[in-house]
């Protein structure tokens, strides 16, 4: 006991000081560390909430401001869902072209359809059908019949053409040319999903 007593009672030296000055400080930060830390964290949090809410109400404002603009771009949405179906749907396109054949006044010979590719087209990948379609009728018939496929409302794109005279004598005078068309139709692959 005396022996502690005389380490109390006696002087600190000057390094024992700035110990023990140490020390307390160290203690106070370790103190306010736990005091305030969890405010800090709380506070960081707050802070992104804000920030997300105040994100989310810019995102809305520009909506409520811009509503027009977001029906013209469903109405556009919706043509491009027409123009380009999520099915083949080669029946309908089949039997569009046997009703331009013969408003013309052509025939359709032979439709020939090779197996579904794809295409990347703006780092979208879209689904084609190749087709090979010999159609016979008069010069004039077989322009109208290309201006119609050219104005199909589904995409399609013509890869080539050949034009012939018939080879069959028994019906060169009601149809003398001889129209082999290459065209590719396109559909959206069935993984892509839509929202209306």
């Amino acid at each position: 006991m005396k022996v502690r007593r005389s380490i109390l009672n006696r002087p600190l030296t000057k390094r024992e000081h700035k110990l023990v000055i140490a020390f307390i400080v160290c203690l106070i930060f370790y103190g306010l560390y736990f005091i305030f830390y969890p405010r800090v964290i709380e506070l960081s949090n707050l802070r992104k909430q804000l920030l997300e809410v105040s994100n989310a109400k810019i995102t809305y404002k520009r909506l409520y401001e811009n509503h027009n603009n977001y029906k013209a771009t469903a109405v556009k949405s919706n043509d491009i869902i027409q123009k380009v179906p999520k099915d083949k749907d080669v029946s309908g396109f089949l039997v569009d072209m046997e009703n331009w054949a013969d408003d013309k006044g052509s025939t359709i010979v032979s439709i020939y359809s090779q197996s579904t590719m794809t295409e990347n087209i703006a780092e979208t990948t879209v689904n084609f059908i190749p087709f090979e379609i010999i159609i016979k009728g008069n010069y004039d018939s077989l322009l109208s019949f290309i201006g119609q496929m050219e104005n199909y409302s589904r995409i399609l794109k013509i890869e080539g053409l050949k034009l012939n005279t018939s080879t069959d004598s028994s019906v060169k005078s009601q149809f003398p040319w001889e129209l082999t068309i290459k065209v590719n139709l396109y559909y959206l692959p069935s993984q892509i999903k839509y929202e209306h």
